[in-house]
């Protein structure tokens, strides 16, 4: 295996940093996807509740 690469063995705070990065991408993703709605049906929902009081 190639363990050249690796952050976390090269430098004493590498694997905190790295765990760090991970830990922030995270709820940014999740912010951006609940933000297109590519998470949250409730629009979708709200839709169907609405048209089926109509009918």
């Amino acid at each position: 295996m190639n363990f050249s690469f690796m952050p976390e063995l090269n430098w004493c705070y590498g694997y905190f940093v790295v765990l760090a990065m991970m830990g922030g991408i995270a709820p940014l993703m999740f912010w951006y996807l609940m933000k297109k709605s590519w998470l949250d049906n409730s629009k979708q929902k709200r839709k169907r509740v609405q048209e089926s009081k109509v009918l």
